[in-house]
């Protein structure tokens, strides 16, 4: 697989419990300036990072100019925050903070299929070139904003049982490959840069197989 640019936008989908988390931990452990925005309420970095030494768990917005300091931080907004007007402002934060990648885990809570915040739209179109990028996760890939899809260099494709959810990666890539239905903890890997795809599978002690 390709390496990953920290400037460079993600898009990993997936059913619940097919891994699209974990791999994204893989993957972001190594990374420096990482903000999760939790909008599930369960993001959890064990066991790759510890909380109060390598990441900080925030619960407001406000205190996400106090810890800097942090390489990576998690904002899991409060029961007043968890709304699209902080959303919002937490984009707006990020891209004027620049050099900063953003894993949003769970898109469909930020957006739609046919709307998509400002900040959140100027991160993904703009950001390459101030040093932001977006990890854009998923369950249902048909209800969320084709921006994420296109804008994205790197997908990775967990299982999908919904068609049309199938359909829209497909419409998206061109690739029929991704009608097809993965199983177990398979994925497939594509750079959208590059022909081809690749098919792995993702090793819980953190390292893909063939």
């Amino acid at each position: 697989m390709s390496v990953i640019k920290p400037s460079e936008h993600v898009f990993i989908c997936g059913m619940n419990g097919t891994g699209k988390t974990v791999l994204a931990m893989v993957y972001l452990a190594g990374y420096q300036n990482v903000i999760v925005l939790d909008t599930k309420q369960t993001f959890n970095w064990q066991p790759f990072c510890i909380e109060g030494e390598d990441y900080i768990l925030v619960r407001s917005y406000y205190d996400l100019i106090n810890v800097s300091k942090y390489d990576k931080i998690v904002y899991r907004p409060n029961i007043n925050e968890n709304n699209i007007e902080y959303y919002e402002k937490f984009f707006e934060f990020c891209f004027k903070r620049r050099n900063t990648i953003i894993m949003i885990d769970e898109a469909m809570y930020v957006c739609n299929a046919h709307k998509i915040p400002f900040w959140y739209k100027a991160c993904l179109t703009n950001g390459r070139e101030i040093d932001v990028a977006c990890w854009n996760l998923s369950q249902r890939p048909s209800e969320i904003s084709s921006f994420l899809l296109t804008e994205s260099t790197h997908w990775f494709v967990f299982r999908l049982n919904s068609i049309d959810d199938r359909i829209k990666l497909k419409k998206c890539s061109g690739d029929d490959v991704f009608l097809d239905r993965v199983q177990g903890h398979y994925f497939i890997y594509k750079n959208m840069k590059e022909e081809g795809t690749i098919k792995r599978i993702l090793n819980f002690k953190g390292g893909f197989k063939k």
